[in-house]
């Protein structure tokens, strides 16, 4: 927390003049006024004793800041509007780093020394200097807090996208892994990669996924793009899966030639099998 420095002077000590120190809140009471002093509560502004208290928290400063406050709350019981109690007091939650209550202090402050004549002239001038000061902090503070809560927010929302990523692709991996894979199961993998992909993931690293889904939707042309890019993306030495979906995507899109062409690629892997399966589907090559 941001404080105001503390300087040599941070509490002001000032002489109360002989004769003021205990005085009526109106000192301008008019005699219909007086009239009435029995039945309205009269409050005495006894300036002595504020600095007299003003006096012991800036002696206080120095080795208590709470102590020193509650000396500055003290004086300005005994009389709300006297300036350097004000001050001080504002000097005093600033340093307990107390800003946004400080600020109205020293607001306080300049406004009552002005009120009271230029004895309080250096404490006016002082205190519209902190209150500056404060409100500056104040401000960058607000900035700050502004920025924190915006990358809160981000980093929630970062968070929220990679969860919600990470679910539909363990989903999608799910049902694609279902056998016989059915076009119902297909396209429930399907939905759950798109929501993958409107989370943020990037549709390139499930291309595999994806062709394996729209081949089982019998959706060849769609599913073509999907599957070449797996296989090319491939760095595995046994690509004979990829093949097979790349077969079966042309294959769904009529194009024979190139489906064969796939398929004959992938006997020398590990699913040799399914592709002497999906070549003997074919049937012979046509005769030109």
């Amino acid at each position: 927390m941001t404080r105001l420095p503390l300087l040599g002077l941070a509490g002001v000590l000032f002489a109360v003049p002989a004769g003021a120190q205990t005085t009526p809140a109106d000192s301008m009471m008019t005699d219909s006024t007086a009239m009435m002093a029995d039945t309205t509560v009269v409050r005495m502004v006894d300036t002595a004793r504020a600095d007299a208290l003003n006096t012991q928290a800036v002696a206080a400063e120095g080795r208590d800041f709470a102590a020193a406050l509650a000396l500055y709350d003290q004086a300005l019981v005994a009389d709300p509007t006297y300036p350097p109690a004000l001050l001080g007091r504002g000097n005093m939650l600033s340093q307990l780093g107390r800003n946004a209550e400080a600020l109205p202090s020293y607001e306080a402050a300049a406004a009552a020394a002005a009120e009271r004549g230029s004895t309080f002239a250096a404490v006016g001038r002082s205190a519209t200097e902190y209150a500056g000061i404060v409100t500056g902090i104040l401000e960058q503070q607000a900035a700050a807090d502004r920025l924190a809560a915006e990358q809160n927010a981000t980093v929630a929302e970062q968070t929220a996208a990679v969860e919600a990523q990470t679910a539909a692709i363990e989903a999608a991996s799910g049902f694609l892994a279902t056998d016989p894979l059915t076009p119902e199961a297909a396209q429930q993998a399907y939905d759950q990669l798109e929501l993958a992909r409107s989370a943020g993931y990037d549709a390139n690293l499930l291309a595999f996924s994806y062709a394996k889904a729209l081949n089982a939707l019998t959706r060849g042309a769609e599913a073509l793009p999907f599957a070449q890019q797996a296989l090319e993306a491939s760095t595995e030495e046994d690509k004979s899966a990829y093949y097979i979906q790349v077969g079966i995507a042309n294959r769904y899109a009529g194009n024979d030639a190139a489906a064969r062409d796939a398929f004959t690629q992938a006997k020398a892997g590990s699913w040799a099998g399914w592709a002497d399966f999906y070549l003997a589907d074919m049937g012979p090559v046509p005769t030109p």
